[in-house]
């Protein structure tokens, strides 16, 4: 009775020690597979952190550039404002602008012509 107790208290325990070997096994592999995860993941976090960064200055970049054509069309629109009041101007007095001009015409002629008038009057 008491060999067959040692038996299978041995039996039991080549069972345990086998079960054991066979979780230890399972915990190595989970332990190298959770540390592969983890270096992985470490990367992963690392490369976020670069793209981010790059991220980062671009969005800096294309906000400056933002600003510089915001102040370029502003230049543009008062460069804008101020030629359609000069052609306003125009526009507005053209008809006064020519009758001058036509005035002007006029008396520059009368005066070449007494010029000329007088040109003879002084030769003879």
């Amino acid at each position: 009775m008491i060999a067959n107790i040692v038996s299978e208290f041995q039996i039991a325990v080549s069972e345990f020690e086998t079960q054991e070997a066979a979780d230890q096994k399972n915990y190595d592999e989970y332990t190298a597979q959770t540390k592969a995860t983890l270096k992985d993941l470490g990367n992963q976090v690392a490369t976020s952190e670069a793209e981010k960064g790059e991220a980062q200055a671009s969005l800096s970049d294309t906000e400056q550039s933002l600003a510089n054509k915001k102040e370029e069309l502003f230049d543009l629109d008062m460069a804008t404002k101020t030629l359609f009041q000069e052609c306003n101007h125009l526009t507005t007095n053209f008809e006064g602008l020519m009758d001058g001009h036509a005035a002007e015409i006029k008396a520059l002629l009368k005066a070449q012509q007494i010029l000329r008038g007088s040109s003879g009057f002084l030769q003879a």
